[in-house]
């Protein structure tokens, strides 16, 4: 499993595969982009890490600094039990990932939406 670099006391979380490697990955409907830390890009095997694209984006996290990307790529995630293959922007970010608004906007847009099922307990990893 990918580390997950602070504790979640609050904040909506679900489990996302990247091939084999489970990661939890914070829903916010107050980011637009999916974000993968780099910390979690580097520790993907070498078969699932993608090219960088740099595409200019600044990320600005919770407290309004600005932090470290890296570039973009798109990348195959499992959730639940459905594959959906989603773009993400390599950052410096506290949590190991972000599915952000392109990926809600995307889901609910899509012929085939994706399932996500939330539970009122704790994400068990």
């Amino acid at each position: 499993m990918l580390p997950d670099q602070k504790s979640r006391p609050y904040g909506l979380y679900v489990i996302g595969f990247i091939g084999q490697c489970k990661l939890v990955w914070l829903v916010d409907t107050g980011a637009m982009r999916n974000i993968l830390s780099y910390e979690c890009y580097n520790r993907l095997p070498e078969s699932l890490k993608f090219p960088l694209h740099e595409d200019g984006s600044q990320v600005s996290v919770a407290d309004g600094c600005k932090t470290s990307t890296y570039g973009s790529g798109r990348l195959l995630v499992k959730i639940g039990s459905q594959d959906v293959n989603i773009s993400v922007l390599i950052a410096d970010i506290e949590d190991s990932a972000i599915l952000g608004m392109e990926f809600l906007s995307d889901v609910y847009c899509s012929e085939r939406p994706v399932q996500i099922f939330f539970h009122s307990q704790e994400v068990q990893e």
